[in-house]
């Protein structure tokens, strides 16, 4: 049997795994330190938009799981990929002499 815990995003209340807690604690915290604290309420709504997710995956009324977390993940991505500043390739420019 899993350890769970109540948790609030956004003023919603959940019930989650302790293992899915940790992802999503440590996805949370990677939000805040790529953001910082002039930007809290870019944290915030990201925040809420997670509960948004977990809602439509029907968590609301049953445990959020780990494959939950991860999938919300993987739809909102990492604060690179969110900003936009995903890694290029660098083009190497070529001069016909």
């Amino acid at each position: 049997m899993k350890e769970v815990v109540n948790v609030s995003l956004q003023g919603v209340s959940f019930v989650i795994e302790k293992d899915a807690l940790n992802l999503l604690e440590s996805y949370l915290e990677e939000l805040r330190n790529h953001y910082g604290e002039g930007e809290v309420e870019v944290v915030d709504d990201i925040e809420e938009r997670i509960a948004e997710l977990f809602i439509e995956r029907g968590c609301k009324d049953s445990v959020v799981q780990y494959h939950h977390v991860r999938e919300v993940i993987d739809i909102l991505g990492r604060p690179s990929q969110i900003d936009g500043e995903e890694e290029r390739e660098e083009k190497v420019s070529k001069r016909i002499y």
